[in-house]
């Protein structure tokens, strides 16, 4: 079986559990429910208000980018779940007789991963667009400007990105509950604390502060873009080290 047939069949499969369509589904409607939120506080000119003694002047981008943590984090559990669910049902030994390479298999799976999170990025952004719009009433919002074009189209890119992190860290340990709470302590409480004692010019290089540099809700350290391909590289790492450890132990 080549890789598109393994890719579709893997779009198949997850579109086939209820689960999987009642979690992006609520992540969309719960990202649209703070956009409609958000809309309410932008000020006449389109900003948001102070926040700890600092004006978010890219306030248009970041009503939207509000919600959207919330699609990338379920991104992520599904990512976890979509691996660890088949390790335990021992589905995935199933998949892996279907092509010759390990590989082969392990990258359709990301790869579909990947592009159900693009779609569900793209849908939550317009519905969060329409719905900001909304409660913003007559202000001068506007999520494109400042720079807001690359902050909203890097969701594009980084939710896709958290769910192959997802499933590579489940893949890596085998164990959901794990590997979900192993990537929740690190994104809250590990990067607040390093937050707090790494200098300000350190802090914005950790993996999960990269997506606010991208997203443009993090002001210092390196560029959007650069934020970007950091997030980028640090996916690449753990999906490799997940797949190394793939090839030498049994699945299922």
């Amino acid at each position: 079986m080549d890789f598109a047939k393994l890719w579709s069949t893997e779009i198949i499969k997850f579109r086939t559990l209820p689960s999987n369509v009642v979690t992006v589904s609520g992540a969309v409607v719960l990202a649209a429910a703070i956009a409609l939120g958000m809309g309410t506080i932008v000020e006449p000119d389109g900003t948001l208000p102070a926040y700890g003694g600092m004006r978010v002047d890219s306030g248009g981008s970041q009503v939207l980018a509000s919600g959207m943590q919330v699609v990338l984090y379920a991104m992520m559990v599904l990512g976890v779940l979509s691996v660890t669910g088949e390790l335990r049902a021992g589905t995935l030994r199933v998949t892996m007789s279907m092509a010759p390479w390990r590989g082969l298999v392990y990258a359709a799976k990301l790869a579909s991963l990947a592009t159900i999170a693009a779609a569900t990025a793209l849908a939550a952004l317009l519905v969060e667009y329409v719905a900001a719009l909304i409660t913003a009433g007559d202000t001068a919002f506007s999520p494109f400007a400042q720079g807001g074009v690359f902050h909203l189209v890097s969701f594009l890119f980084t939710v896709p990105l958290m769910a192959i992190l997802g499933a590579a860290t489940g893949l890596l340990l085998r164990n959901g509950a794990g590997a979900i709470s192993a990537l929740f302590a690190w994104a809250f409480a590990a990067e607040g604390i390093l937050t707090a004692f790494l200098p300000q010019s350190v802090y914005p290089y950790l993996p999960f502060v990269t997506i606010g540099v991208a997203a443009g809700s993090v002001t210092t350290g390196p560029v959007p873009f650069v934020g970007l391909l950091l997030f980028a590289g640090y996916t690449a790492v753990m999906a490799a080290v997940a797949y190394l450890f793939y090839k030498q132990r049994d699945v299922g």
